[in-house]
């Protein structure tokens, strides 16, 4: 079990994925990354998906459950259901960066890390916090090293065939290999230099 001691050392999704998978050598992880074994992982991490009308509106939360005396007990994170199940994927690695670089960094100040919403439909205004929490479950999702296998074996396939792959036929087919949405694949690519 990773604990929440732990995860103060994490300062990036490949170093969360290094302690769930046990390696140190991401490229031995077998696709698509297992989220929910990621989050499993997690000891006093708590997971629901049930559906909530008063929570409609979101594609997840990560929030802190205190006692009585605003100690900490756990975290829970919650993701809509109503949602399709690779944004469900990614809602949850997305959450588990706000766990790593909101929630825990400040687990002990009551006065803070008490709930981070995802909201649907947002007016397209994103902060530093959204930013990073996205960034985070793409490289939890769709990591370096891993992507670039991923390339090169796409690369070598085509070549053999003797014809190129086009961009669109790329971003499907990786995307498929990592059970991501292809807007996700294509931002992905464009971030590691593969597309413009």
């Amino acid at each position: 079990m990773i604990t929440m001691q732990q995860i103060q050392t994490v300062s990036n999704a490949y170093d969360l994925l290094k302690l769930a998978y046990e390696t140190t050598d991401l490229t031995t992880i077998e696709l698509p990354i297992n989220v929910d074994q990621v989050m499993a992982h997690i000891d006093g991490l708590s997971f629901s998906n049930d559906l909530s009308f008063e929570d409609w509106d979101k594609s997840g939360y990560i929030k802190v459950n205190r006692d009585s005396n605003k100690k900490f007990e756990s975290v829970h994170l919650w993701v809509n259901p109503s949602e399709v199940a690779q944004r469900q994927r990614f809602t949850k690695a997305h959450e588990l960066g706000h766990l790593v670089h909101d929630i825990v960094p400040k687990i002990h100040n009551i006065s803070e890390g008490e709930k981070f919403v995802e909201k649907l439909n947002r007016d397209g205004a994103v902060n530093f916090q959204e930013r990073r929490a996205n960034k985070f479950a793409a490289q939890l999702l769709m990591p370096l090293d891993l992507v670039k296998n991923e390339v090169n074996k796409l690369v070598e396939q085509v070549q053999h065939e003797g014809r190129t792959a086009t961009v669109d036929e790329a971003i499907t087919k990786l995307s498929a290999i990592f059970n991501v949405s292809t807007q996700a694949m294509g931002f992905r690519l464009k971030d590691l230099g593969y597309i413009k």
